[in-house]
């Protein structure tokens, strides 16, 4: 097969062509890694290339998988990995300086699962804290589909990757919108699951209460069946629960009576998905602005909550045990001294943030009231969505912004989460699509359900996918190497 053959099938298509002996692990991951060694130069959607390591890992699996089911052919899929995801013996930086040389000598659990064969790590915004992908150590990674446009973040180099074919599918992280953003403005599918179906063990935590791993695919059909593959308690990771039903069985039961809220009627390529989704027999219902005071709350909510976490979770990069080394004779003078040297302003901001909030009352009070209100969200968004099957909304309401124009302000690129961070805050699934296009970039569309709701919006994403595949490609360019 050629390299144009391969890159056209799917995921689901390549697991059913290992099955059968048509394609190996070898071959298909020859045809990824040359393509990628030949155009991440342009995109930097790795910041390093494992292509040496995934060859030698697939040709062991070409050697002993003996066709015990298609469910076991994604460990011969190769995939990308955003790099503040652990992988034992491969280089892991979250994009900063301060883990210059850090080697973990531990796999996070979700690769266990997905499997050896990673073709690199990709780009982010430095530890997560972006949504543009221009915060990087290793420098911005643009949009494939027009050069001159951000990403996304802080997941833009897996949104890259896949939009541009370096691999077939990618993990992201979700804190806020980190895999929904760059989704939507790529053109391709990001879950933030429900918190806890995907163990976070060996994740690089930002905001632990709120922090999840994505699959980013091409397709919605290919998400559900990765997060089959993905999901599931570990004893690794308290927080991780089980799936109580399995998503990708459920894609093609349709979406007949199906009752969905939708609260950005006026859009006209949202007023399209809408109608498609009535005429595949879905229930529509102009919730009109019933959500607005929760998400202009949620926003606020979210970047206390994440401001604070990420003060605690930063505490452990002190320039003693690991990465970036710091100098001086005390241990505040180490410490200052790599911070002040190998962070970059925006983390630097959120840690400065959060220690000011902690301290506003004693012992903690003031972030315990943003807490109480957060729960008091969760319980609002709960009682509106007990009505319905799923919401349905923009992910963002526009496609992808040139670079530098969202990033030259923080409070601009923080308010690109307002619409997303609320699933991150009440604990709940939602999944980003491409609806459309505009002005040859895409449009995307997000459907957020009930916890451990997957199987439904599924559902009803598959239906709008097949609904509008061909307006879609007809609106949307893509990339051209």
């Amino acid at each position: 097969m050629t390299e144009r053959d391969i890159i056209n099938y799917n995921v689901r298509e390549l697991a059913g062509l290992l099955y059968s002996r048509e394609i190996s692990a070898a071959e298909l991951t020859g045809v990824y890694a040359e393509r990628s060694e030949r155009l991440n130069g342009s995109l930097n959607a790795y910041i390093s290339l494992n292509t040496r390591e995934a060859l030698r890992h697939a040709e062991e699996f070409d050697r002993r998988e003996n066709n015990q089911g298609i469910n076991r052919m994604i460990s011969g899929i190769p995939y990308a990995v955003k790099d503040n995801i652990a992988v034992r013996g491969m280089a892991m930086t979250c994009a900063s300086a301060i883990l210059g040389g850090f080697v973990p000598g531990y796999t996070a659990d979700v690769c266990k699962r997905a499997g050896d064969i990673v073709l690199g790590k990709t780009n982010l915004d430095e530890f997560a804290m972006g949504s543009t992908c221009e915060r990087s150590v290793f420098g911005p990674t643009p949009n494939p589909l027009d050069k001159k446009r951000i990403s996304g973040g802080s997941s833009g180099g897996s949104a890259s990757a896949v939009a541009a074919k370096l691999a077939p599918w990618a993990l992201g992280t979700d804190t806020g919108g980190s895999a929904r953003l760059p989704a939507a403005y790529c053109g391709i599918v990001a879950l933030k699951p429900t918190y806890g179906l995907i163990s976070r063990y060996g994740v690089t935590e930002l905001a632990s209460s709120m922090d999840t791993v994505s699959p980013m695919t091409e397709n919605v059909a290919d998400n559900a069946w990765i997060l089959d593959m993905l999901s599931g308690k570990s004893p690794a990771d308290m927080t991780s629960e089980d799936s109580k039903e399995y998503s990708f069985p459920c894609i093609g039961k349709g979406v007949a009576n199906l009752k969905i809220a939708a609260i950005d009627c006026g859009y006209p390529l949202f007023d399209r998905a809408c109608t498609r989704l009535e005429k595949a027999g879905a229930k529509i219902t102009d919730a009109g602005g019933a959500l607005d005071e929760i998400f202009e709350r949620a926003i606020a909510v979210y970047h206390f909550i994440n401001s604070v976490e990420s003060f605690s979770n930063m505490s452990r990069y002190d320039g003693l045990r690991y990465g970036a080394k710091g100098e001086g004779q005390t241990y505040s003078e180490m410490v200052s001294s790599v911070r002040d040297r190998c962070l970059g302003e925006e983390v630097k901001r959120r840690i400065v943030t959060g220690a000011k909030i902690l301290s506003l009352e004693p012992n903690g009070g003031y972030y315990k009231r943003v807490l109480d209100i957060r729960s008091a969200i969760s319980a609002e968004l709960g009682r509106f969505m007990s009505g319905y099957d799923a919401l349905f909304m923009m992910t963002t309401g526009k496609e992808a912004p040139y670079a530098g124009s969202e990033s030259d302000l923080p409070e601009k690129m923080y308010f690109m989460d307002s619409r997303t961070c609320i699933a991150n805050l009440s604990g709940c699934p939602e999944i980003s699509l491409p609806i459309g296009g505009k002005e040859g970039m895409p449009v995307a569309g997000s459907l957020m359900g009930k916890k451990f709701s997957e199987p439904v919006l599924y559902r009803v994403a598959y239906a709008l996918e097949q609904e509008l595949s061909g307006a879609i490609s007809c609106e949307v360019r893509h990339f051209d190497d």
